[in-house]
């Protein structure tokens, strides 16, 4: 049996937080560190995001394309709602998978706020 390597390029854009309260819209001190806690979280998470589109490639070898998020974190950093803004992928189940993983997220705990992530999916060549 043969054992074939599959190298995939999983970007995640920056993220894009509605901020909570009328502070964090001003910039303030709590803003920067919230989002640094967001993309940590992210970070560590993505394999198991690239895990679920290494495995829709299987079945469709040529699927890529940037897919948009938005979900809810709570003040405890759990999320508590996920809704794909916008897909290019066009793959409404691994679309679903993705959102019920994001929705297994902790975040820090903060104020509650609504985020916009974009994360780009793209086989390596």
């Amino acid at each position: 049996m043969r054992t074939t390597l599959l190298s995939v390029v999983f970007a995640v854009g920056s993220i894009a937080a509605i901020p909570a309260t009328a502070r964090d819209l001003q910039g303030g001190s709590q803003a920067p560190a919230k989002r640094i806690g967001i993309e940590e979280t992210f970070d560590r998470n993505k394999g198991s995001m690239y895990a679920l589109y290494v495995r829709a490639l299987g079945d469709r070898p040529q699927l890529s394309g940037k897919v948009v998020f938005e979900f809810d974190i709570a003040a405890t950093g759990g999320t508590t709602a996920c809704r794909v803004k916008s897909s290019e992928l066009k793959a409404p189940e691994l679309e679903r998978q993705l959102c019920e993983r994001i929705l297994q997220f902790r975040f820090p705990p903060q104020a509650p706020v609504t985020i916009t992530k974009p994360i780009d999916f793209f086989p390596a060549r």
